[in-house]
């Protein structure tokens, strides 16, 4: 992790607004703000942080009291409660994103057919020593 020292305007629209889901951390007002006017992705919002990727690197912000005053406001009394709003983000942290690579299941070797034994098969010698089915009473070849 690095400081990272640039710093980022951005404006939440009452469009925006109105088209933002309360209580959640991908959907909310400041995480579509992010998304529509930054163009960053993966943006992750909770009351204490603010985090996004772009372009292979991923940020975390502190979020500013704007920010949490107004999402405590949009998750308590909803969307009419909030009025357009700006806030800068400053001094964050940035970290290079690990790409793990395509997760791939390992070869399992199957285990050979078994026949079930005699125990379980519906079937019974009888006195000549042919099998018969229990259920039918037809002799089996």
């Amino acid at each position: 992790m690095v400081n990272y020292q640039k710093s980022f305007t951005v404006h939440v629209t009452q469009g925006i607004i109105d088209v933002s889901v309360p209580k959640s951390r991908k959907h909310c007002m400041i995480a579509l703000a992010l998304i529509i006017n930054k163009g960053f992705v993966s943006v992750s919002v909770t009351r204490e942080q603010i985090k996004f990727s772009t372009q292979g690197m991923r940020y975390c912000f502190d979020a500013p009291a704007a920010v949490s005053k107004n999402v405590s406001l949009l998750d308590a009394k909803g969307k009419e409660a909030v009025s357009p709003f700006s806030f800068q983000l400053q001094n964050g942290t940035m970290a290079p994103v690990q790409f793990k690579g395509p997760r791939i299941k390992p070869y399992k070797k199957r285990k050979p057919y078994k026949r079930p034994s005699s125990r379980f098969c519906p079937v019974r010698r009888n006195s000549n020593g042919g099998k018969v089915r229990i259920d039918s009473g037809v002799p089996e070849l």
